[in-house]
């Protein structure tokens, strides 16, 4: 169900005595808009413009037009919510599940706190996933739960809920990678077992040796922490300030002897490893290569890749490199004359990712095409 570019601020879905809506066009706001020289063949332009104005004017006498184009701007979203839930929310019609959408777009100030357009994203995108979650919360009872928030959560959001609460950018960075190597190894979005957590550190370890010692009960509490944040990021509340910080603790602790003498020999199997992705690099094929250079020497993302080798579509991108740190993982299991089970390839897979991520300028220094990128 859409509707035109042109209708989008000041067309409304409408029901009858059926479930087929119909759109039908508020004739006094088209007017109010006309009037007023606001673009309608932009709506999105023009929905975060009354937005901005709303935010900083709620009280203006031309508010209430602001809410209403908004709240048309929101139908289609309201739409696809009530259309996505017909499923899963049992003994509710469609009719139900947009009737609830739109009494929270009915308030858009509320609705879309903490927008911020700069980050790319379209207003109405940010909107479902809000209007998804409170209606689902309203009318089955239940919150997404704490390990299927972080289990659903990307790299940007939990970036964003970390600052929010005063994290720095390095330790930030940290707990991304222990979250990130989590959501990879988790099966269901369900709290973490022993064996789970110390798998997660294994792998840490592998990949961040020069970072003090982490033990899988310290992984676990980091894991609550970001949860925390992101409840904190979706529902803003006083944080105290005082409350002690994990990674604060961590890097006040001295290490003891064994552990620096740890630390050096894996310092030592670490650039063995890297001596064997370099190796293993020259012998990718040339668009593996090219697809392998963008991504972890010049540091493009998947989509501007897609772009400048002529891809349809942006998994053919994704596929490569998956691909390609499979090829990586096994050369270098061979080259230690370990063993190829799926298990220890999958973590080890993970582990070249990370290891790609923190350090591919030394990569980037024995490559032909990347190395004026290495150099500067």
């Amino acid at each position: 169900m859409t509707r035109q570019r042109c209708d989008k601020l000041i067309a409304l879905l409408q029901f009858d005595d059926s479930d087929r809506p119909r759109w039908s066009c508020d004739r006094q706001l088209q007017g109010y808009f006309t009037a007023a020289g606001y673009n309608l063949e932009e709506p999105d332009w023009t929905a975060n413009l009354l937005l901005q104005q709303l935010q900083s004017q709620p009280n203006h006498p031309d508010a209430d037009y602001w809410r209403r184009g908004l709240f048309c701007y929101l139908q289609e979203t309201n739409w696809f919510v009530a259309i996505a839930l017909r499923e899963k929310v049992r003994g509710h019609q469609v009719t139900d599940c947009f009737q609830q959408a739109c009494c929270l777009s009915n308030d858009p100030l509320r609705l879309l706190q903490g927008f911020d357009p700069q980050r790319g994203t379209r207003l109405s995108t940010y909107a479902y996933r809000r209007i998804y979650d409170q209606v689902y919360a309203a009318l089955v009872g239940v919150r997404q739960s704490d390990w299927g928030l972080l289990r659903d959560t990307g790299r940007r959001r939990l970036s964003s809920a970390l600052k929010n609460q005063g994290y720095s950018e390095d330790k930030i960075v940290h707990i991304q990678q222990l979250v990130h190597l989590w959501q990879e190894l988790a099966d269901q979005p369900t709290a973490p077992d022993q064996a789970l957590l110390e798998q997660v550190v294994k792998i840490y370890h592998q990949c961040r040796p020069d970072l003090p010692c982490v033990t899988s009960r310290e992984v676990g509490t980091l894991l609550r922490t970001a949860i925390s944040a992101l409840r904190a990021h979706g529902q803003p509340q006083v944080v105290n300030t005082a409350e002690e910080r994990f990674w604060d603790i961590l890097e006040g602790r001295e290490n003891m002897p064994w552990e620096a003498i740890l630390k050096q020999e894996e310092q030592e199997t670490l650039k063995r490893v890297f001596e064997i992705l370099k190796n293993a690099v020259e012998t990718l094929d040339d668009a593996s290569r090219q697809v392998f250079c963008l991504y972890y020497c010049e540091q493009l993302s998947q989509q501007q890749i897609a772009q400048d080798l002529g891809f349809e579509k942006q998994y053919k991108v994704s596929r490569a490199l998956e691909r390609i740190r499979s090829h990586l993982a096994k050369a270098v299991l061979a080259a230690l004359d370990q063993p190829t089970h799926p298990q220890r390839l999958r973590e080890l897979t993970l582990a070249i990712n990370l290891w790609l991520n923190e350090g591919y300028q030394v990569l980037a220094a024995g490559c032909q095409r990347c190395s004026p990128v290495a150099r500067a």
